[in-house]
């Protein structure tokens, strides 16, 4: 009797040295499978931070390839004003220089001479104010041309 009630009590304790096992097994399966849900939402917010990068790298893509073909554009329309101004410049410099010939000859009158100095000032005046307009704008067209550099790098 002595033998058999020493079994049951060796019986009982590992029972319960089972039972624990089990509970820590079975807790440590919950903290698994929370783990394991809480893995799974952040792939998923992960998920859904990438496709929205995705979607604003494309909006950016698109925005900054129009921004180079606008500067594209402006600097085309500058490099033409540049031109514009300097034929502008080019024709008052004749005028000017026509004007101080006409002045020069000794028989003309001095009413004629006073109005070919007064043209000849203005002409001056205006190829000075040109020339000033086309060196802001010949800097304008090179910044453009820098910006338009940058923008293409950035889309490669």
């Amino acid at each position: 009797a002595d033998a058999s009630g020493s079994r049951v009590r060796n019986l009982e304790k590992d029972c319960k040295e089972l039972r624990e096992k089990i509970q820590v097994f079975l807790s440590k399966s919950d903290n698994d499978d929370a783990l394991v849900a809480a893995l799974q939402a952040e792939m998923q917010s992960m998920a859904a931070k990438a496709r929205e990068e995705r979607r604003r790298d494309k909006v950016s893509e698109s925005g900054a390839a129009q921004e180079v073909e606008d500067l594209r554009a402006e600097c085309r329309d500058r490099e033409q004003q540049v031109e514009r101004q300097h034929k502008i410049i080019v024709s008052l410099r004749a005028e000017l220089q026509a004007a101080v010939m006409r002045g020069g000859d000794a028989g003309d009158a001095s009413m004629e001479v006073e109005q070919a100095r007064t043209a000849s000032a203005q002409a001056l005046q205006r190829v000075r104010v040109l020339e000033v307009s086309s060196s802001k704008m010949q800097e304008l067209s090179e910044l453009l041309k820098s910006k338009l550099a940058e923008a293409e790098e950035k889309l490669h």
